[in-house]
C-alpha cells in the first residue's frame, strides 16, 4: 500500500510551485499568477477612466429621471382618462 507522503509526492509540480498539494488546487504556478497591467498603473489613465465613470453614472441618472417623468405623465394621463369615464358613465345614469 502506498502512503500518504508517496502519493503526494509522485503527484508533485515540477513547475515553479514545487509543493505536493499543487494539483489539488492549493499553490499556482508563478507564472499563471496575474499579472498587473501597467496601463492601470498609469495615473492620467486612472483619472480619465474615474471621469468617464462619473459620466456615465450621470447619464444612468438623467435617464433614470427621464423614465420617471414619462411614467408620471402616464400614470396621469390614466388618472384623467379614468376621471372621464367615470364622469360620463354618472351622466348617463
Amino acid at each position: 500500500m502506498t502512503s500518504i507522503t508517496d502519493f503526494l509526492q509522485s503527484t508533485a509540480s515540477t513547475g515553479p510551485c514545487n509543493l505536493p498539494l499543487y494539483g489539488y488546487g492549493l499553490c499556482t504556478p508563478l507564472d499563471a499568477a496575474p499579472q498587473l497591467d501597467p496601463a492601470l498603473l498609469d495615473p492620467a489613465r486612472a483619472e480619465a477612466d474615474l471621469l468617464a465613470a462619473q459620466h456615465a453614472e450621470a447619464e444612468a441618472h438623467e435617464a433614470t429621471r427621464l423614465a420617471q417623468a414619462v411614467v408620471d405623465v402616464h400614470r396621469s394621463r390614466a388618472t384623467v382618462a379614468a376621471a372621464l369615464c367615470k364622469a360620463r358613465t354618472e351622466s348617463q345614469e
